[in-house]
């Protein structure tokens, strides 16, 4: 979908959870992988870019004093706030036009986000996230290791010409469904085959990786 087509992504979250986050084991292994790269730190002020309805905001909640988060689907924005209420400052923006103060955060989460822009407006994109984030802030983007979306070394090059990598991890596998098709067989599961999928994936995550989380930081 592209970001000029907002009616779409309304249309989207006129469903019940569209990113299937609660009915897709693969999605919850995702958002619990990507958020135990960020999980031991506590944080001032977060921002969170592409909310949805709050899928990764409920993991947030419980490391940020303020959190902060935008979505460019009115739809998705007004079903987050029911569900979270006071407890986060959710808005209508569009990851292109951010309304914040320079260096104003302490994290910021673009998690399957930043492949929606077009190519051309990646870079300026990264150079905003740059002045938002606070000295040493941390940031950590996500995105998918597949055709139509990014490469291994493209993903990689988009972040660190403006931030200090200091963590590439990645949280799904191309072996998911094998994994998935384990976890349903109770004699199969106890072996730690699906376990086995993800040590494999993280020694050769170029060439099997289905998501990479990459946590970086301003320096």
């Amino acid at each position: 979908m592209n970001l000029n087509d907002k009616e779409k992504f309304d249309n989207l979250y006129s469903q019940e959870d569209p990113w299937k986050s609660k009915s897709l084991y693969a999605e919850q292994v995702r958002l619990k992988n990507t958020f135990e790269l960020i999980s031991k730190k506590h944080y001032h002020c977060i921002l969170e870019l592409g909310c949805g309805e709050g899928a990764f905001t409920s993991k947030l909640i419980n490391i940020g004093d303020k959190i902060y988060a935008v979505d460019i689907a009115e739809m998705a924005i007004n079903k987050a706030k029911n569900r979270y209420g006071e407890r986060v400052n959710f808005s209508l923006q569009d990851i292109r036009d951010l309304k914040f103060e320079p260096e104003t955060f302490d994290l910021i989460c673009t998690i399957e986000v930043i492949y929606y822009p077009l190519p051309t407006e990646r870079g300026k994109i990264i150079d905003n996230l740059y002045n938002l984030l606070k000295k040493n802030g941390d940031i950590i983007f996500s995105a998918p290791i597949l055709p139509g979306y990014f490469k291994y070394d493209e993903f990689i090059d988009l972040i660190s010409r403006k931030f200090k990598i200091l963590n590439i991890e990645p949280v799904t596998t191309n072996l998911f469904k094998l994994g998935s098709i384990i976890k349903r067989i109770p004699l199969l599961s106890k072996t730690g085959i699906y376990e086995l999928a993800m040590i494999l994936t993280r020694k050769f995550p170029k060439q099997i990786a289905r998501h990479l989380a990459i946590l970086a930081t301003r320096v």
